[in-house]
């Protein structure tokens, strides 16, 4: 077999079957799953901006950023669940941190997009997800955070 008939192979079940959280929730592997989170959270971030540039809905939009809300959460949450503390799974928190670094900028690329009416809905998750990028730094950085 070729390498781009290969490829495709295995890129075939993620296009046919897209991750939910709940197929997010479901990966035994601590580490893993808080990489499908962030994974699956950038992913509903850039459904969320083509919402806002083809001017679709306001529900939908709120549900798209409910759900990069949710992702990033669930990964923080299940590195802390391994038990281990964030010096032994720096390469996870620095990739948490990145990701929630860039979903944060998107955020209020975002929000500068949207009307006036519509912004406390971007606020609202921003403020979420910068709590999570802010305990995702404390993990680089050293520092022992318990919430």
């Amino acid at each position: 077999m070729t390498f781009s008939r290969t490829l495709f192979l295995l890129l075939l079940p993620g296009l046919l079957f897209p991750q939910g959280l709940d197929t997010v929730r479901k990966e035994t592997n601590l580490t893993r799953r808080a990489q499908r989170a962030l994974e699956y959270a950038e992913r509903e971030m850039a459904r969320g901006q083509k919402i806002v540039r083809e001017f679709g809905s306001k529900t939908e939009l709120e549900a798209a950023l409910a759900q990069v809300a949710e992702g990033a959460e669930l990964a923080l949450q299940s590195l802390r669940e391994t038990g281990r503390p964030p010096r032994r799974l720096s390469r996870d928190y620095k990739r948490g941190e990145l990701k929630t670094r860039d979903l944060l900028r998107k955020l209020e690329d975002l929000e500068k997009a949207l009307s006036l009416d519509d912004r406390p809905v971007v606020d609202a998750i921003r403020t979420k997800v910068s709590r999570v990028h802010e305990d995702f730094l404390a993990g680089v950085m050293g520092q022992s955070t318990k919430r």
